[in-house]
């Protein structure tokens, strides 16, 4: 019995440990140019999403929407050619 129960608890910590937390990513809407905190990591070549900065997985949603401030490609004011 206290086998089953050690098997028990060794299976529930291991599935509420912090392995299975989210990753965040700081991606650029390429038609609006404007930059927010994405659980998914765009697809290479997508034509809607970029990632931008130099690729870092945030732990958080706040250490990605902080960054974004410091990231150069989301402070630049750019505006589709006519």
């Amino acid at each position: 019995m206290n086998i089953k129960l050690i098997v028990a608890s060794i299976l529930v910590a291991g599935l509420a440990s912090p392995a299975h937390a989210l990753s965040y990513y700081v991606v650029q809407n390429m038609r609006t140019y404007k930059c927010s905190a994405a659980i998914k990591k765009p697809l290479p070549g997508s034509n809607a999403l970029a990632l931008v900065g130099d690729g870092t997985v945030y732990k958080s949603r706040k250490e990605a929407t902080d960054a974004i401030k410091t990231i150069a490609a989301c402070n630049l004011i750019k505006r589709p050619a006519r």
